[in-house]
């Protein structure tokens, strides 16, 4: 075999694996938008779920952001809710959950944020950034039972089905109900000249 049948063989062969990385770049790419795009979804689910529990009625749980998540397990999604320190959501809220069936666990912790800018003092000398400070937060994690969300889901895909324009559709009669429709068509329940036919049939 010739030098340059190899070289030709070679090329074909880098060609094809550019090809072939390409085709699995774009599929990782399709999947991670896909993925986004489910726990974009499932987010939204569950924040109407906790909006259906009437949970945003209890004082500060409405300011929460989400911190982490959503986790989403076999029987479980997890969500994790930041509040500022002084905004601590109602403990009663999250016994609504709890008594609804999900856990809800509250942890103490800290934040870097950046400072006010009131001067160069408050500026990094090597980044020029704002310094950065430590604040108190609290991190409450919402673990729900995964059928609630789905439950919520399925009832927006019913009203959605319910809202689509329906067709009636011609119901199909039965052999006994075709023969009856024939026999009234030539003369009525009487037949041709009968009491209730009202009169003989008429072409």
């Amino acid at each position: 075999m010739s030098t340059q049948i190899l070289e030709e063989q070679v090329r074909n062969t880098e060609r094809r694996i550019k090809t072939y990385k390409k085709l699995i770049n774009e599929a990782e790419k399709s999947f991670r938008q896909l993925n986004a795009q489910n726990m974009q979804g499932t987010l939204i689910q569950f924040e109407d779920f906790l909006d259906s529990s009437h949970l945003y009625a209890f004082r500060n749980w409405i300011d929460g952001v989400v911190w982490d998540g959503p986790n989403v397990k076999r029987y479980w999604i997890s969500v994790t809710l930041k509040y500022p320190y002084d905004k601590m959501p109602e403990p009663k809220g999250g016994m609504r959950l709890v008594n609804m069936g999900a856990y809800i666990t509250y942890t103490l912790s800290t934040e870097k944020v950046p400072t006010t800018v009131d001067g160069p003092d408050d500026l990094d000398p090597i980044t020029r950034k704002p310094k950065e400070e430590e604040v108190d937060i609290w991190l409450v994690e919402i673990c729900v039972p995964r059928r609630f969300v789905q439950d919520a889901i399925e009832d927006e895909m019913d009203v959605e089905i319910e809202q689509e324009p329906k067709t009636e559709e011609p119901e199909e009669e039965t052999p006994e109900e075709e023969g009856a429709a024939a026999g009234s068509e030539l003369g009525g329940a009487g037949g041709a000249g009968g009491e209730e036919g009202g009169g003989p049939f008429e072409l």
